[in-house]
């Protein structure tokens, strides 16, 4: 993939994630991100790799701000600022500085990781259904 030209499917999941880093309760929101890597292609290792590489290094600076964004992020610049920011360093070290950074924050990925696992072991046509089954909203 060319880093200056990310598909709609990459944006999708990473405006899903991104959610997540806002100063605002998203629990009910974890099946539609967990749906939306799924819906991707996405193995959970991926979907990870995402989460702790792109995603946390881009918004994490949000989780220390007291008075941290709440209304949301605009695409054009999230697009941006994940693709500046993305994290080369992987392996312990790399684990190590993303749990250091999202610190609580690693419980929301968990969440997501098992709302995963149990839409990818469902049926292809179940998937969205039982997306909404475990959320408030719309899928």
């Amino acid at each position: 993939m060319d880093e200056a030209d990310p598909t709609q499917a990459q944006v999708a999941v990473w405006t899903a994630m991104a959610q997540h880093f806002l100063d605002i309760e998203t629990e009910e929101e974890i099946p539609h991100t967990a749906l939306l890597c799924v819906q991707s292609g996405l193995s959970i290792e991926q979907a990870r790799a995402i989460w702790q590489h792109e995603v946390s290094p881009a918004l994490y600076p949000n989780l220390w701000n007291v008075a941290g964004e709440w209304a949301g992020w605009d695409e054009t610049w999230l697009v941006e600022r994940i693709l500046k920011s993305r994290r080369r360093l992987r392996g312990l070290l790399g684990y190590v500085l993303y749990r250091f950074q999202v610190q609580g924050l690693h419980d929301v990925w968990l969440a997501i990781e098992r709302v995963m696992s149990t839409l990818l072991a469902a049926p292809l046509e179940e998937r969205t259904r039982l997306a909404q089954d475990m959320s408030k909203r719309e899928c």
